[in-house]
């Protein structure tokens, strides 16, 4: 989810049940995920769905409809238990970017190019203008949160 976040220093995702609070953002006692600390802090599609809405992000019915150069969409993956497991980005060519874990990006034709085992299966799109405007309001929700988490380390 870091990659969707656009946040490739810190670990984005739900802390569980075990996490400390700092000022507006959950810091867990382990991995050093970041997560709102105003989301409950559980893995779960509406969950995730609301940190990529406060990030711009918009649900989108068919993804297949959307011109790729003008709207950056991403799949969303649940595992068998209804919990997300694999988030994929579409690029401007139109071709999907997954990470597969620490330093294994891949690019590949279709989500379904990715789905089944640890990844899940497709669940659901949202996306976003690919605009400048859109890309600053992106960078500044995720500054936002930022902030408030180093503020609240202090």
């Amino acid at each position: 989810m870091s990659y969707v976040v656009g946040d490739k220093e810190r670990h984005w995702w739900p802390p569980g049940p075990l996490a400390t609070r700092r000022s507006d953002l959950l810091i867990p006692l382990g991995p050093p995920n970041v997560w709102p600390v105003d989301l409950p802090p559980d893995l779960s599609l509406p969950n995730v769905r609301a940190l990529l809405s406060r990030l711009g992000f918009d649900d989108c019915k068919d993804p297949r409809t959307i011109d790729p150069r003008s709207s950056l969409v991403v799949a969303i993956f649940l595992d068998d238990g209804g919990a997300p497991a694999h988030f994929a980005q579409q690029l401007a060519n139109g071709k999907w970017l997954s990470k597969l874990g620490d330093g294994f990006d891949i690019e590949h034709r279709t989500t379904h190019s990715v789905e089944g085992g640890a990844n899940g299966t497709l669940a659901h799109h949202m996306c976003r203008p690919r605009t400048s405007a859109a890309d600053a309001k992106h960078r500044s929700a995720v500054r936002r949160m930022l902030r408030a988490m180093i503020k609240g380390s202090r």
